[in-house]
């Protein structure tokens, strides 16, 4: 099959490569994938990569063989999910608990989105509820993450306040349910709580920031480090405001501790009532994959781009 590889080369971190079908464990199900769509993480964690190394978390496709210990969906069933790394190829063995089933009139494209962004939306969300009447901070509000998170706090009832970096954003995160968006960097929200939950990607100031910035009893949830990984912090402030929290979320070890067929279907569901939306801003063809992840790294996009296969 055709698949994506990495090459150990930081400047030209991926190369399209023919490999062998990877063989599926009792509890796997072989996937023909038809969809994916492509994250800020890797794209970064493919320029450290050694060569020759398996990549791609987000799937959506058909199932070709069904798990052989009787477990999960059957061979024709459309699915998607997410694996550890293996998805940008044509087929990819994945685990029946962490696949979900694509409803009529969603599609491939669209079910692709959803893994990794969707369930980390649902699941940082989760640990602020339950949310009516609270107050939510998603920094950034824009991106694959944030612009789920968004909807689904307010469809949860919580008053939700988006810190994005240009202006250029600002419409877009109030059309997905920011009541109030901040212009400019993480502390510049201060002013506008405190939270009762901070969803927070970037690390650094921006952690340093949200954590003096929570109501009591309030959580940040930290779910990524992209500008920076070392932060200072109001210590003082964070533990006198009473009761409050920081947890680290990490995708992989969250779906270790609860499969997520069941909040992948709740997603898919969303979606096809329209209560959700996708936010794709580009496509593009596997054979033209390189170009894909050229410009989910270069453009600075909000949303997806979303890579679709024969």
């Amino acid at each position: 099959m055709k698949a994506i590889r990495t090459t150990g080369n930081a400047d030209t971190p991926v190369a399209m490569t023919t490999v062998p079908l990877p063989e599926a464990n009792a509890d796997e199900c072989l996937v023909r994938v038809h969809a994916v769509s492509l994250n800020a993480g890797e794209i970064r964690n493919s320029r450290k990569r050694a060569a020759g190394e398996a990549i791609g978390w987000d799937f959506a496709g058909t199932v070709e063989h069904s798990a052989s210990n009787g477990t999960g969906p059957h061979k024709g069933t459309r699915v998607f999910g997410f694996v550890r790394s293996g998805s940008w190829a044509e087929f990819v063995a994945a685990p029946a608990h962490q696949l979900g089933t694509i409803p009529q009139g969603v599609s491939f494209e669209d079910a692709s989105t959803l893994p990794v962004a969707g369930i980390t939306a649902l699941r940082t969300l989760r640990r602020g509820a339950p949310l009516p009447g609270k107050h939510v901070l998603v920094v950034p509000g824009s991106g694959g993450v944030g612009l789920f998170a968004l909807q689904l706090a307010m469809r949860d009832g919580a008053r939700v306040t988006a810190v994005v970096r240009s202006a250029k954003r600002e419409a877009l995160v109030r059309d997905h349910g920011a009541s109030r968006v901040i212009v400019g960097i993480t502390a510049d929200a201060k002013d506008n709580g405190p939270y009762d939950v901070i969803l927070e990607s970037l690390g650094g100031d921006s952690l340093g920031a949200a954590l003096g910035m929570l109501a009591p009893d309030g959580t940040v949830v930290h779910f990524g480090a992209t500008v920076g990984t070392e932060t200072t912090f109001p210590a003082s402030t964070f533990y006198s405001t009473g009761g409050t929290s920081l947890y680290g979320f990490y995708a992989f070890h969250e779906v270790a501790k609860a499969p997520m067929t069941s909040d992948l279907n709740y997603l898919a569901d969303l979606v096809r009532t329209s209560q959700l939306r996708t936010n794709i801003d580009a496509s593009e063809t596997f054979a033209n994959f390189i170009e894909a992840f050229s410009a989910r790294g270069e453009r600075g996009l909000a949303g997806k781009i979303v890579v679709t296969l024969p």
